[in-house]
């Protein structure tokens, strides 16, 4: 991931927060309903995730970003944004600190 400039993934918990802390862009085809499509419209309200229906979308993404380099910084910078790459030491100090 980190030397990618976007990745082209399923939209579960793990692999959305492991672009995030590389505040890596994401593309979703087509998310599962349920937890998938709920993580989509999260990462797409925050402007990091573009979502498309099939591999024609998402070629015509991937040409626009290409063409369009600002599109794709954006969505850096919103990653950036939200990304919490050091919440687990977080949580485990807030334990810590409360046991």
């Amino acid at each position: 991931m980190k030397v990618s400039d976007i990745i082209i993934t399923k939209a579960g918990g793990i692999s959305l927060t492991e672009a995030l802390v590389e505040k890596l862009p994401m593309l979703v085809i087509s998310p599962i309903p349920g937890q998938e499509k709920l993580n989509s419209d999260l990462m797409l309200s925050a402007g990091v995730m573009m979502v498309v229906r099939n591999k024609k979308e998402a070629f015509n993404f991937l040409k626009l970003i290409i063409d369009r380099p600002d599109i794709l910084e954006k969505m850096k910078k919103n990653a950036d944004r939200i990304s919490k790459p050091k919440a687990a030491e977080e949580v485990a100090r807030f334990a810590k600190e409360i046991a």
